[in-house]
């Protein structure tokens, strides 16, 4: 997300969800669209998971922790966060490369 908002700052973005500033970067030609795609995609994934963790432990009288708990995970869910994982690691990359950053 903090990636996004410094592309979307450097480029005069107004947009203030994460999502709407990848479309606004690629409108203006500054993302291409199958990252923004991606990344949209895996932000999705990231926070239904979260999501349904928290409401497993809500149901099950815990407090929510914000914790995923992989073992749990089925197959699918597992290689579906491998990717999603991956696109975020080739996004900072990207970011770490075009703000000049420390690796």
């Amino acid at each position: 997300m903090h990636g996004v908002r410094s592309f979307a700052l450097q480029a005069h973005i107004g947009a203030t969800s994460t999502a709407a500033r990848l479309d606004a970067l690629v409108a203006a030609g500054r993302s291409p669209a199958e990252l923004a795609t991606d990344l949209i995609d895996s932000l999705h994934f990231l926070i239904s998971l979260k999501l349904g963790a928290g409401i497993a432990e809500l149901d099950a009288g815990r407090p929510v922790s914000g914790g995923v708990q992989l073992e749990k995970l089925g197959s699918l869910d597992r290689d579906l966060l491998k990717d999603a994982f991956a696109v975020v690691k080739r996004f900072k990359t990207l970011v770490r490369h075009h703000f000049h950053l420390e690796a």
